[in-house]
């Protein structure tokens, strides 16, 4: 995370670099706005190279192409033409380097609107309005779908500022909004700007907040089983979000092969749609628990609607695998006193983790590998995931999850770890029969 957070702040200083007007005086204005959109183009390139180069993740890329673009949209420039809106091209080029075939298309619907005789902005805003849903039907990705909404929010933001500008000199400009338009796109530029702003505070903090709250919890919360004994060299690697039918057998083949059994907190919904792929990882020795229905999310979530979450999935994982369930690990780690009185009530085991993959970020193999390798330790509960998106509970592309998992394998078991699912951990740890009682199934609320 540190590294992405790094990436984008090069990106965002590089898209401040005043080259644009230098650019411009080396062509001697022959070809007003070329010079602006060269730099801008190389910008958008070198912003996507940076990143590529250090992670190579499709969000990676994304954090990096909108820092670029929103550093050249603040970035100075005494002599901007707003005919030509900064950032915009920016955008458009990092987006054709991240999703080839929606940038021909984003470029079609620009040269109709401009063919049409309207504004360079106007066009701009047409072709990026359709980008987050174009891109979210073309790749099927949360990640792709976010990135496109910010870009296009962009554009929407440099449209405003040209509204604003040319209403100030009329008729010099292929469009002349009036004064109306221009008071009104002055108070939304200003109502994005702050929002935006207050956005970025909100995701720091609560980015703080809940990699704390993950973690550590508030008070002790003696009930909720986090890692195992740090004498023994014991690991427990876990899979959240599945069962998929892309990713789920894969993983399923690797741990066959290493001989290595893993506990799987899966949806109620997934078992639901793969109940074949959930009964193969019961008979093939892995472990099973409860992950709820639909993912949700339990941080402020009420009694009842944990009940419901929690019940739903236990009663579609038991009809799939025909295992007890008796685990329960609550979606993004993230819970409340009311979920965890649901589960407590339900008899179920609350299990987090010590250390995470960051899988959902995607980084690269060999790198997600290093870094789980160099900080496991003894009685660490790892987390991956076999499914799941950054908003929706399916879908996610876990390709590099599949790909590092052998290499964590190897690097532990070279460095003397035994591999044991949750449960085997927690009877290590002399926890169960001491602390959280027999374990019941589950029949109802």
């Amino acid at each position: 995370m540190e590294l992405l957070i790094g990436i984008a702040l090069l990106c965002f200083l590089l898209g401040l670099l005043p080259v644009e007007a230098r650019m411009e005086r080396t062509l001697d204005g022959r070809w007003p706005g070329l010079g602006g959109a060269l730099s801008e183009c190389l910008k958008g390139i070198a912003a996507i190279g940076l990143s590529y180069g250090f992670n190579g993740s499709v969000g990676a890329m994304s954090l990096a192409a909108l820092a670029v673009s929103m550093g050249r949209v603040w970035s100075p420039d005494p002599h901007y033409d707003y005919r030509y809106p900064k950032g915009t091209v920016t955008a458009g080029v990092t987006a054709g380097l991240i999703a080839p075939l929606v940038a021909l298309l984003m470029l079609i619907i620009w040269l109709v609107v401009r063919w049409r005789r309207q504004p360079w902005t106007k066009a701009a805003i047409w072709a990026s309005g359709f980008t987050p849903i174009v891109l979210f039907r073309f790749y099927e990705a949360d990640v792709y779908f976010v990135f496109g909404s910010l870009i296009a929010g962009v554009f929407i933001y440099q449209y405003l500022r040209y509204v604003e500008h040319n209403c100030e000199t009329p008729g010099e400009k292929p469009w002349s909004p009036s004064e109306k338009a221009h008071v009104k796109a002055h108070r939304l530029r200003v109502l994005m700007r702050r929002g935006g702003l207050a956005t970025l505070i909100i995701c720091l903090l609560s980015g703080f907040y809940l990699n704390r709250y993950v973690y550590r919890g508030f008070g002790q919360h003696v009930e909720i089983f986090r890692r195992g004994p740090s004498t023994l060299p014991l690991v427990a690697i876990t899979f959240d979000d599945g069962p998929n039918p892309k990713y789920t057998p894969e993983i399923l083949d690797i741990l066959e092969e290493f001989d290595v059994k893993a506990t799987f907190f899966m949806l109620g919904r997934n078992a639901e749609l793969y109940p074949d792929l959930a009964r193969r990882v019961a008979e093939e020795g892995h472990e099973i628990g409860n992950h709820t229905h639909r993912h949700a999310r339990l941080l402020t979530t009420s009694y009842n609607r944990s009940m419901t979450e929690m019940v739903a999935a236990h009663n579609a994982i038991e009809a799939a695998t025909g295992e007890r369930i008796t685990l329960f690990r609550p979606p993004q780690g993230l819970y409340g006193a009311q979920s965890l009185e649901a589960a407590r009530d339900l008899r179920y085991t609350v299990v987090l983790w010590s250390v995470s993959s960051r899988d959902w970020i995607e980084i690269r193999p060999r790198e997600m590998a290093r870094d789980l390798v160099n900080r496991t330790r003894s009685g660490d509960i790892i987390l991956f995931h076999d499914s799941g998106d950054l908003i929706t509970y399916a879908g996610g592309n876990r390709t590099n999850t599949v790909a590092a998992l052998p290499r964590v394998i190897e690097g532990l078991r070279e460095q003397g770890f035994t591999f044991v699912t949750v449960t085997e951990m927690m009877i290590a740890h002399g926890l169960i029969g001491e602390e959280y009682g027999a374990q019941l199934p589950v029949t109802g609320p």
